[in-house]
């Protein structure tokens, strides 16, 4: 069949082996993205509650791109509780993970979520705090912590595309 079928929400990992994977691909599917959001085991686990192993992460973008797919990964920085040493184990697992391409996020404190009750209860946002201003796709951090301001979130996310536009993570990892 000449068809083609997209995931632009992501596929969840711990579903995914060899031999699915190569049915997927085989019934068109030619692109994986990754909702991983974050790189820090303990903390996707314990404070994001996703289940994700990072290391079978690592191993299904490796399989899949043995095969023949395209992998790209989405993830975010500046989750309350989040520590500015957790967000540069995120920036490193997006291109250690061997995923052709990362979609950089910053959080953004939606209504109605964990992580919004999670935010308020940390005293996270402060009182000009717009509702309005939220968006998925934004440059604007909205939240802060005692681990991590705006301009933090800001640097590391901005950082995160600076890197993968110019494809100069070799170069600089070891630094």
């Amino acid at each position: 069949y000449d068809i083609r079928l997209l995931t632009p929400s992501g596929v969840f990992i711990p579903s995914l082996d060899g031999e699915v994977l190569k049915y997927l691909y085989k019934a068109g599917l030619k692109q994986l993205i990754f909702g991983i959001e974050n790189g820090d085991q303990n903390f996707l686990v314990k404070s994001i509650k996703k289940n994700v192993n990072l290391e079978q992460a690592k191993e299904i973008i490796r399989e899949a791109k043995k095969i023949g797919f395209y992998t790209q990964a989405f993830l975010i920085f500046g989750y309350p509780g989040e520590t500015k040493e957790i967000m540069l184990k995120t920036l490193r697992f997006a291109f250690e993970s061997g995923v052709d391409s990362a979609r950089f996020y910053i959080f953004q404190p939606f209504p109605g979520t964990e992580a919004f009750e999670t935010s308020v209860a940390m005293g996270a946002m402060d009182e000009k705090f717009d509702l309005g201003r939220l968006k998925v796709m934004t440059d604007i951090p909205q939240i802060e912590t005692r681990d991590f301001t705006k301009k933090d979130v800001k640097k590391i996310y901005d950082l995160a595309y600076s890197i993968h536009s110019k494809k100069e993570y070799e170069a600089i990892k070891n630094k």
